[in-house]
């Protein structure tokens, strides 16, 4: 199995593992779920570890 990195548009990294998957190529583009204080309240927010690459 080879693996590849593409650099895609930041904040497109989602389409394109969506469009990827649809051609039926296994896509990723890792994210963390993080607990973030906003305005004194606790919110979770999911940020990709890598912006900017599928």
């Amino acid at each position: 199995m080879n693996w590849y990195v593409l650099q895609v548009m930041t904040g497109r990294e989602r389409e394109v593992c969506e469009a990827l998957r649809r051609k039926g190529v296994k896509a990723r583009a890792p994210a963390q779920r993080m607990e973030i204080r906003r305005r004194g309240q606790w919110q979770t927010e999911e940020r990709l570890l890598l912006p900017g690459y599928v």
